[in-house]
C-alpha cells in the first residue's frame, strides 16, 4: 500500500500566471489539419482587441504518451514568426511566456463545465458526453491586443481547481496559537 495516494488530477489549473505555466511546460502537443480555420478570435468585452493577423494551430496535447487537451488557439501572427517551430511542437503558452521583446498587460482564463461531443471524446479518448473542463485563456500585451486566445478542453480526471481564497500579500501574519481571520479592507463611506 502506497505512503500516500497518488493524486490522478495532475493539471492544478491555479489562478496564477506561473502555476499554470509550470505543470504543462514539458508536454507535447500533435497538431491537427483544419481545413479552414477562422480567421480571428471572438473577443468579449475585456478582452482586448484584435491583432491584424492570427495564425490558428488546433492540436492535441499530450502527457506520458496519453492525450489531456484539445485546444484551438489564435495567436498574434508576428509573436508566432519569433518561434514557429516551438508553437508547432509544444504548448504555446509556456513559449510564449519565454518570449522577450513585448510586455503583457493582462491575462485572465475562465472555466466552464462541459461535455465532450464526438469529435473530443474521439480525440481525448474518453466515452462521448463525458465531462470536461472547457477553458479559455486570454492574453493581452500592452497596446491592448489580444495576442493569445485559446479555448481549451481537459479531460476530466486529470484537472483539479485550485484557488486561494485569502490573498496572503494582504494578510497579516498571525502569532502562533491565534487563529487567522481573513483580512477584508472595505471602501471608505461619506458620512451624510
Amino acid at each position: 500500500v502506497a505512503d500516500k495516494l497518488q493524486d490522478k488530477h495532475w493539471l492544478r489549473l491555479d489562478a496564477t500566471w506561473e502555476s499554470l505555466i509550470a505543470p504543462i511546460k514539458d508536454n507535447v502537443l500533435k497538431l491537427i489539419k483544419v481545413e479552414h480555420p477562422p480567421a480571428a478570435p471572438t473577443l468579449a468585452a475585456g478582452e482586448g482587441k484584435l491583432a491584424p493577423v492570427y495564425v490558428f494551430l488546433r492540436s492535441v496535447q499530450l502527457k506520458d504518451g496519453t492525450p489531456y487537451a484539445v485546444v484551438n488557439l489564435h495567436l498574434e501572427r508576428g509573436i508566432y514568426r519569433r518561434e514557429p517551430d516551438a508553437f508547432q511542437t509544444r504548448t504555446a503558452l509556456p513559449v510564449l511566456a519565454t518570449l522577450g521583446g513585448f510586455a503583457i498587460e493582462k491575462a485572465h482564463q475562465t472555466l466552464v463545465i462541459g461535455s465532450a461531443d464526438s469529435s473530443t471524446a474521439n480525440l481525448l479518448q474518453v466515452p462521448l458526453g463525458t465531462p470536461t473542463a472547457e477553458c479559455r485563456c486570454v492574453v493581452i500585451d500592452r497596446q491592448g491586443v489580444a495576442i493569445y486566445v485559446a479555448e481549451i478542453i481537459y479531460r476530466n480526471d486529470c484537472v483539479k481547481l485550485y484557488i486561494n481564497l485569502l490573498d496572503e500579500a494582504r494578510v497579516p501574519a498571525r502569532s502562533a496559537g491565534r487563529k487567522a481571520r481573513a483580512h477584508t479592507t472595505l471602501p471608505n463611506r461619506r458620512r451624510a
